[in-house]
Parts: structure tokens; C-alpha cells; sequence
């Protein structure tokens, strides 16, 4: 974190803690946007509440024992109870979730990031590699798709998008010969 700022790496710690609500987060987001599409604002409010609340009430009693780190504990524990707030109501819409899929697009680059931490690669190696690497196994597994990648090359300035296309073209190439 020293890379971003000093005070980035002050608050180290505490954005360690508010990465593990990323996944909750994301299956808590999907689910209670998916409901409020389908106008079931009470599975909404649910989902809202049962974040909300232990939240609020965490950041009043933990914030002052622990600062910085004690709002990450709490918005850590909220999104934790409202992910399981949301997996109960996707059960009752009957809404299916594809775990295996969502753990894999967590879980390959956290462990090529870990990997690379251990053996102390520098950084830009480790970002370029780790999401390179990571796309081209999610698409393998036929997780995501190229236009997915597509998409979001296709919405950055035009001097970053074409050398990302010609890049991402040979790669395909090199892909498409290993693989026959």
C-alpha cells in the first residue's frame, strides 16, 4: 500500500479487513438488485436492513475502541449478515446461484496475487500477469466469454483500446496454436 500513499498504508489493515466483504458484497448486490427489478421491494428492504443495522450498530460500539479498523470490522460483519440475508431470499424466489463459477473468479486471482506475493514479484509484474492469466483461464473454463473482455477494452480512450486489441488479438493467436 505504500506504492498508493502514506496514508494508504496506515489504513492497511483496515483494507485488508474490507476485502473480505468483497465477495459477500457482490452476492448481496446482485441478489437484492435482481429483487428490486422484479418488484419485490420487501426482499429488498430486507436484505437492505440485515446490512444496515448490524452495521450502524457495530460502528457505534467498535469505532471508538479500534478507529479506522473498527469501521472495517463492522462494514465487514453487515455485509457478511446481509450476504446471508440474500442467500436466504435468492432460496425463496427460487433464484439459482452459481457458486462454483463466482468462487473461481475469486479465487484464481487471490491465489496467483498470493503466489506472487510470496515470491516477492514486483507489482506491475504481478498486476499484468495476474489479470492476464486470469482472464485467459475464466475464459478457458468458459466463465466468461472474449467479448466480455471485449466490452471493456472497447469503453477506454482509443490510445489505450488499439494497443490492448493488437495485444489481445496475439495472444489469441498464441492461444489458439497451443491449444490446436
Amino acid at each position: 500500500m505504500h506504492l498508493i500513499g502514506s496514508n494508504y498504508e496506515k489504513g492497511s489493515f483496515s483494507l485488508q479487513i474490507l476485502l473480505l466483504s468483497t465477495f459477500p458484497i457482490i452476492v448481496l448486490s446482485g441478489v437484492e438488485t435482481l429483487v428490486f427489478s422484479y418488484g419485490q421491494y420487501r426482499h429488498t428492504l430486507t436484505i437492505s436492513l440485515a446490512s444496515s443495522i448490524p452495521r450502524t450498530i457495530l460502528y457505534f460500539t467498535l469505532v471508538p475502541i479500534f478507529g479506522m479498523t473498527g469501521v472495517a470490522i463492522s462494514y465487514t460483519i453487515g455485509s457478511v449478515i446481509g450476504f446471508i440475508a440474500s442467500i436466504i431470499v435468492a432460496n425463496r424466489i427460487r433464484m439459482s446461484i452459481y457458486w462454483k463459477p463466482l468462487a473461481l473468479t475469486l479465487f484464481l486471482p487471490l491465489s496467483l496475487a498470493f503466489l506472487f506475493a510470496t515470491l516477492n514479484v514486483s507489482y506491475i509484474i504481478g498486476i499484468v500477469t495476474t489479470i492476464t492469466v486470469t482472464y485467459l483461464l475464466l475464459m478457458k473454463l468458459h466463465i466468461i466469454e472474449k467479448t466480455d473482455g471485449s466490452f471493456f477494452i472497447e469503453l477506454m480512450p482509443n490510445k489505450i483500446s488499439k494497443p490492448l486489441i493488437t495485444i489481445s488479438n496475439k495472444i489469441e493467436k498464441i492461444i489458439d496454436w497451443f491449444y490446436g
